[in-house]
């Protein structure tokens, strides 16, 4: 024991006093010699478990990894817009003559048949102009039959520019009662189609214009979706195409691609597309958004899950699985329907891609899974 002491104290230039009989304790300098150096091994220890550990995880360890297997097939060429419900044909129904509404018989969201009363005028004075002009005209044509009496027994008692006057009187009497005829009719305003009002732009007891707006009439199977496609994928869009139409409201409608425009915005380089309806919505309002989407046809080539891809500074990449080792590979990526993409170049059929790229670094090595569909 004595021996193992003073080869410590030796070591750690300790001197120990030659006339004390136990061993003293060790100058305090030592101690912390001591105390460092037993950290110092501790560390290096860790740092050596840790190195075996990395070493283990990187070169030996097979980190389980879910795959997926790049494949030949086809992706629906999908084009998704947003538009808006717009009436193919809208109707206004506008007033004729000016005066005052006193009765209202329809409003918005009504359905309304051909010919059925929607509003009513102030037609007191009209009433009593007709009968005016009424009377006007019975006693013109009295004057002319009596006059052409006159001019055919006896040519004498009036002359010919006498009974044409006469005649001129029934004419210009007959004019202004047909026209008041007329007038007092245009204070009945009368649905011209079947439709349901979408607006109704007056109040009872206003008076209006010849030509003031009064109600907005939309036939159902006339609505169509008024939606705006870029440049860079209309040429994919074709008439006849199906779509799916879902509405701010939540209902789901099919589709058909019916009308392409050929004026392209000058801003946003934005042509129209007029989606119509297969069958009407049952609830709907002009303007109402819309997203749709086109089946612009199908391509074939190599796919792979969309949530495969990969994204950083070079661009669209996936993680293919090579020799057990995890490996970066760029890829040029075409049309996607949602689930799936199309890979234009990059990969080839068959080979294994990461299905969870974010869990797994480059350059590890790695043990397959198949992952579940």
């Amino acid at each position: 024991m004595v021996s193992r002491i003073d080869s410590l104290a030796s070591k750690y230039a300790v001197v120990l006093h030659p006339d004390d009989a136990s061993i003293r304790l060790l100058d305090p300098l030592a101690r912390i010699l001591m105390a460092k150096s037993l950290k110092w091994l501790s560390l290096s220890g860790v740092v050596l478990a840790l190195a075996m550990l990395a070493v283990y995880r990187f070169w030996i360890y097979l980190l389980p990894v879910e795959v997926v297997v790049a494949q030949e097939g086809r992706v629906a060429h999908n084009v998704h817009i947003p538009g808006t419900i717009q009436a193919r044909y809208p109707i206004t129904v506008s007033a004729r003559i000016p005066s005052a509404i006193t009765e209202l018989h329809a409003d918005e969201g009504d359905m309304i048949e051909r010919g059925e009363l929607l509003a009513r005028f102030d037609d007191r004075e009209l009433a009593a102009g007709l009968a005016v002009a009424r009377a006007e005209l019975e006693l013109a044509l009295a004057n002319h039959r009596r006059d052409r009496e006159l001019f055919g027994k006896d040519r004498g008692l009036i002359s010919r520019s006498e009974l044409d006057a006469s005649s001129a009187a029934v004419q210009a009497a007959r004019a202004r009662e047909t026209e008041t005829a007329t007038a007092l009719s245009h204070t009945r305003i009368e649905a011209p189609t079947r439709g349901v009002v979408t607006a109704r732009l007056v109040e009872q007891g206003h008076t209006v214009g010849a030509g003031t707006p009064l109600f907005r009439l939309v036939d159902p199977a006339t609505l169509w979706i008024a939606a705006r496609v870029d440049e860079s994928v209309v040429g994919a869009v074709e008439v006849g195409q199906p779509a799916k139409i879902e509405l701010r409201t939540g209902e789901q409608l099919a589709g058909t691609v019916a009308r392409i425009g050929r004026e392209s915005d000058a801003v946003t380089r934005e042509l129209e597309v007029n989606i119509a309806f297969d069958k009407p919505p049952t609830r709907f309002a002009i303007n109402l958004e819309a997203e749709v989407t086109i089946r612009a046809g199908e391509k074939q080539g190599v796919v792979v899950p969309t949530y495969a891809l990969s994204y950083g500074d070079g661009g669209q990449a996936v993680l293919v699985i090579r020799k057990r080792r995890v490996q970066r590979q760029p890829v040029e990526t075409g049309i996607e329907d949602g689930e799936r993409v199309l890979v234009r170049n990059g990969i080839q059929a068959g080979e294994q891609v990461v299905a969870t790229p974010q869990q797994v670094r480059v350059g590890q090595r790695v043990e397959p899974v198949p992952r579940e569909r």
